[in-house]
């Protein structure tokens, strides 16, 4: 996310803020309630301006493009069929079998120092730490991999 140094700037992050994690909060609560939309909608004000806010004193600066967007559905399969993929390691070690760890290299083009590339970068660990078989483990610039830990094959 860019955080722009004017306070107009600043005031239109906010408020697309506060739009999305009211939507997200309305979403996982299924309702509109005259008792909890209003806490509801108070909750993501605040959380919006402490983001806004942490992010403009940190100097932190993504630029995410909508185009990230379109990632989702992959990795929403991906958390699902690892979740499925998970338990079976984990009834079988109830078992007594271990589970089949290791380390993988996966090549990935860190990019420059720009907002894009920071996003790209952020997402990209995030996305692969999403799933619950494989955690990324260090990000290695210099040779452009990802190191991955994966508990089953």
């Amino acid at each position: 996310m860019t955080v722009g140094t004017s306070w107009t700037e600043r005031a239109l992050a906010v408020m697309l803020l506060w739009i999305s994690f009211s939507a997200i909060e309305a979403v996982l609560v299924g309702k509109i309630d005259p008792q909890e939309t209003p806490v509801g909608l108070a909750i993501a004000a605040i959380a919006a301006f402490v983001t806004v806010g942490s992010l403009a004193a940190a100097g932190v600066r993504y630029a995410v493009p909508i185009s990230a967007a379109a990632q989702f559905p992959a990795l929403v399969w991906s958390v699902l069929r690892d979740t499925v993929l998970i338990t079976g390691v984990l009834l079988r070690a109830l078992g007594g079998k271990p589970p089949e760890d290791r380390l993988q290299r996966i090549p990935f083009d860190p990019g420059g120092d720009g907002a894009v590339s920071a996003a790209r970068r952020a997402l990209a660990v995030a996305g692969t730490s999403a799933a619950p078989n494989s955690v990324v483990v260090d990000a290695d610039a210099e040779h452009g991999v990802l190191i991955v830990h994966l508990l089953a094959r």
